[in-house]
């Protein structure tokens, strides 16, 4: 018996960046793509610094939920993570 994939989700963390616009930049992965844990897989943009999100789990990017230059908020879903276990 396989056991039913489980999703994992990236959001947007506290970046300490308070007061500052954040937007999304560009994906470094598509929809439908194999990631790794800790691959890059978005940029983050503020004001005066880009940080890259790193994958929280390996598996498959299931959903892409914002798009380059969306307004972000902290604790904003940005992607699923489809995970095979």
């Amino acid at each position: 018996m396989t056991a039913a994939p489980r999703n994992v989700d990236l959001r947007v963390p506290d970046l300490g960046l308070s007061g500052q616009v954040l937007r999304a930049g560009m994906w470094l992965a598509e929809r439908g793509d194999r990631v790794v844990k800790d691959d890059r897989l978005l940029e983050i943009v503020a004001e005066d610094v880009t940080v890259d999100l790193d994958a929280p789990a390996s598996g498959v990017l299931a959903h892409v939920c914002v798009e380059p230059d969306d307004d972000l908020v902290v604790g904003q879903l940005l992607a699923v993570i489809r995970v095979d276990e």
